[in-house]
């Protein structure tokens, strides 16, 4: 199984296992239209009531020119590779229907202007974050939640992340100790 190659990445990988789906890192996709192999960071995949929920997330830095890392961002969800990750999971799954949301989402590690960059992307139903939004707006909140519903009781007082998720714990340890009680 591969493994994640950033600690960002890791920490994408966790967010998307604690919330029930499916996680591939690096998910070689054969590109034939593109000529070539790709390799999307994080794919997470799960089948709610009749349809095959995909979250698609790429992790990066958007260091060049505006036109470049706009052309970047587009290329990693590109038609043919969103496809090639629909149809791995639909024959993964064994999923029939063509009922399939895919979520592309790509998180910025260190930011400049991303309201450029939204607009620009938006289009084509690319969701840019920053790294710091990411961790607000998606990874405390799905760890708060887990922490307040797990899928098991407890046989000790109190509630914790599990530990293979060592990234969503440390975050969550952050969060709790230096942040929220400040």
């Amino acid at each position: 199984m591969p493994f994640p190659q950033t600690w960002t990445e890791e920490l994408v990988a966790e967010w998307l296992d604690l919330r029930g789906y499916l996680v591939k890192v690096n998910l070689p996709v054969v590109t034939p239209e593109e000529g070539g192999r790709r390799a999307p960071d994080i794919v997470g995949a799960r089948i709610n009531q009749d349809t095959l929920e995909i979250i698609h997330v790429e992790v990066g830095q958007l260091s060049e020119s505006k036109d470049k890392n706009i052309k970047r961002i587009i290329n990693k969800f590109s038609e043919d590779v969103c496809n090639r990750v629909k149809e791995y999971f639909k024959q993964l799954l064994n999923f029939t229907s063509d009922n399939v949301e895919y979520y592309k989402i790509y998180v910025a590690k260190y930011p400049k202007n991303l309201a450029e960059y939204r607009e620009e992307v938006s289009k084509l139903n690319i969701e840019v974050k920053s790294l710091k939004d990411f961790i607000y707006e998606d990874v405390l909140p799905t760890s708060r939640q887990w922490k307040e519903h797990p899928p098991h009781l407890p046989k000790t007082k109190g509630i914790a992340l599990p530990e293979s998720h060592w990234m969503l714990y440390l975050t969550d340890f952050i969060f709790e100790n230096f942040i929220e009680n400040r």
